[in-house]
């Protein structure tokens, strides 16, 4: 799922619980994650695309105000128990056999999203504030109780490439001015 796609669930869903009376109702986003899982389908998902989509998408939730966000799944499974879909048992940010905690790149993502994020109050659209291409996200998250504010950008643009949900790992060159001594991930 696409960003604007993600954006566009999430507000579908809020116009569904006005319409039958209950506005206040949290969502929750259950099963949240990809395959990292690279052999013989049409669609690719690397494990650094995993946990940039995943990252996406958690950011995305918060800014939304989603009640609840699940991530699937902790482990990868025995790849030998999806029978005739594959990708199915690699959804975990841990890798298949177990008994390596072979943590891959989405779990890493996770670890240092909640270090950087993990305190913070408010997440904002800042993607006004600069001048970028439609679908080119800032997203400031502040409220932390040590004052700090961050803002996480992203290229979330589609194309037509084949074999790659039609992401677009293209970039966008801008330069974003901060005050002295801030620091820069």
């Amino acid at each position: 799922v696409g960003a604007q796609s993600q954006v566009s669930m999430t507000q579908v869903a809020r116009a569904r619980l006005r319409e039958m009376g209950c506005p206040d109702k949290p969502l929750w986003f259950t099963e949240l994650g990809w395959p990292s899982y690279t052999a013989g389908l049409s669609f690719r998902v690397t494990p650094a695309m995993q946990a940039r989509f995943l990252i996406r998408s958690l950011l995305l939730g918060l800014k939304e105000d989603v009640a609840n966000l699940s991530i699937y799944t902790f482990w990868d499974e025995d790849p030998s128990s999806s029978a005739g879909r594959p990708q199915e048992s690699h959804f975990g940010l841990f890798g298949w056999p177990r008994s390596e905690r072979r943590a891959k790149p989405a779990f890493t993502a996770v670890q240092n999203l909640l270090a950087v994020f993990g305190n913070a109050t408010t997440i904002t659209d800042a993607s006004s504030e600069y001048v970028f291409p439609g679908d080119v996200y800032a997203l400031r998250i502040s409220g932390d109780p040590s004052g700090r504010t961050a803002i996480a950008f992203w290229d979330g643009r589609s194309t037509a490439i084949t074999g790659v949900l039609g992401v677009n790992f293209s970039s966008y060159r801008f330069r974003l001015r901060v005050p002295a001594g801030t620091h820069r991930a």
